[in-house]
């Protein structure tokens, strides 16, 4: 998946996804990935929210490919119920991308009780 930044002369890197949806999950159905970058050396515009894939009430992970190199990212998920009720979250504040390299970031999204049907 393209993050859709363009290359502004900043190293770029991509970004392996991996969505763990805990021991207790909600049924989501749909979901959304935001990344914020908050390195101030290097301003760089954000990537999101791009939507996820959910197969059968479970997050797929996914690679973004052309991601600027920042040393501070920060990784957010949220999913949704069929009402659209944000029932699941989960961040890394803290993810960095290296030039040329996949940063492989693993979130475990957490849900809102008593939200979960």
């Amino acid at each position: 998946m393209d993050a859709g930044v363009e290359d502004a002369g900043w190293p770029m890197g991509s970004v392996e996804l991996n969505v763990s949806m805990g021991e207790d999950p909600c049924p989501v159905a749909t979901a959304t990935v935001t990344l914020d970058a908050g390195d101030p050396s290097r301003p760089v515009p954000g990537i999101g929210p791009l939507p996820l894939n959910v197969r059968d009430g479970v997050i797929q992970g996914t690679t973004f490919i052309d991601v600027y190199a920042s040393q501070a990212w920060w990784v957010q998920v949220h999913a949704y119920d069929s009402n659209g009720v944000n029932v699941c979250w989960g961040q890394d504040p803290f993810m960095t991308v290296y030039e040329g390299r996949v940063t492989r970031v693993d979130i475990e999204v957490r849900c809102r009780w008593p939200h979960c049907p």
